[in-house]
C-alpha cells in the first residue's frame, strides 16, 4: 500500500532535490555565455555581470532570465518540501490530496519559469543588437568584432533543470492519481475495552488403569427374627331401631 502510493511521490522528492541543486548552480556560477574578441582573450559572463555592466541595450531580457531562473528555484525547493510533507503522511495517506494537487501545481509552474529562462537568453544570445548594444546589428557586425559567441554551462544547467522539471510535473501529476480513496465509515477496527487474553486448554496425562484384588465380604451380624403379619382389627355393626310413638285421634 504504502510503496503502490508513494513510489510517484519520492521520485517526484528526488526530481526536486535534483533541480534545486542545478538552479542554484546555474544562477550563482558566472557562466551563462562566453566569447572572445578578435585577437582577445575567452571571457566568460554570468546574468550579473551583464546586469552590472554599462547600461546593456538588452538588459531587459538579462533581467528577465534572471527573475525567471530565480524563481523555477523557488518553485523546485517549495515541490520539495511538498512532498517530503506527503511522504510524512504515510499513515494517512488518503488525506494528502490537496498537497499532491499543489505539489503538481508547483511543479508544472517550475517547468514553465525553466523553460521561459531558457528562451529569453537565446532571444538575447541569438540577437545581433544584445551584442553590438546598438538596433541596427547585424550578423556581420558581430562577426567583425568577436571570433565566437557562444553557450556556456549554466545555460545548459538551465536547460538540464527544465527536462527534470517536465519529468518532476509527469511524476507530481501521477502522484495525484496515485492517491489512495479514503476508507469506508467503520473500516477502521474498533479497539478493544481490555486486552485479549487467549486461554490454553491443558494437557492432562492419560489416568493408568489398576485392577484391584477382588474382597468377598461375610456377614458377621445374627439375623433378626420375621415380623407377623399385620392382623385387621374385627368389625363391628351396631343396629339401630326407630321407637313407636302413640297415635292421636281427635273427634
Amino acid at each position: 500500500f504504502f510503496f503502490g502510493t508513494m513510489v510517484p511521490t519520492a521520485i517526484t522528492a528526488f526530481l526536486a532535490f535534483c533541480g534545486v541543486v542545478l538552479t542554484a548552480v546555474a544562477v550563482g556560477l558566472a557562466r551563462w555565455s562566453k566569447y572572445a574578441l578578435i585577437g582577445g582573450a575567452e571571457v566568460r559572463w554570468g546574468l550579473w555581470d551583464f546586469l552590472d555592466s554599462n547600461p546593456l541595450y538588452c538588459a531587459g531580457w538579462v533581467a528577465v532570465t534572471a527573475a525567471m531562473i530565480i524563481c523555477a528555484l523557488v518553485c523546485f525547493f517549495c515541490t520539495l518540501v511538498v512532498a517530503l510533507v506527503v511522504i510524512s503522511k504515510k499513515k494517512v495517506a488518503w488525506k494528502t490530496k490537496s498537497f499532491r494537487m499543489i505539489m503538481a501545481l508547483l511543479a508544472f509552474l517550475t517547468f514553465l519559469f525553466t523553460i521561459l529562462a531558457v528562451v529569453f537568453w537565446i532571444c538575447f544570445n541569438e540577437w545581433p543588437a544584445c551584442w553590438m548594444n546598438y538596433s541596427d546589428a547585424t550578423w556581420a557586425n558581430v562577426n567583425a568584432t568577436y571570433q565566437y559567441t557562444k553557450y556556456d554551462i549554466s545555460w545548459m544547467l538551465a536547460c538540464a533543470a527544465c527536462g527534470i522539471a517536465m519529468l518532476m510535473t509527469l511524476t507530481a501529476y501521477w502522484s495525484v492519481g496515485k492517491c489512495p480513496k479514503a476508507p469506508p465509515v467503520g473500516a477502521e477496527p474498533v479497539p478493544a475495552l481490555y486486552p485479549e487474553v487467549r486461554f490454553q486448554r491443558p494437557t492432562y496425562p492419560t489416568p493408568v488403569s489398576v485392577a484391584y484384588p477382588t474382597t468377598t465380604v461375610v456377614n458377621q451380624y445374627p439375623a433378626y427374627p420375621a415380623v407377623a403379619q399385620y392382623q385387621p382389627f374385627p368389625t363391628t355393626t351396631y343396629a339401630y331401631s326407630s321407637p313407636a310413638y302413640p297415635t292421636l285421634t281427635y273427634a
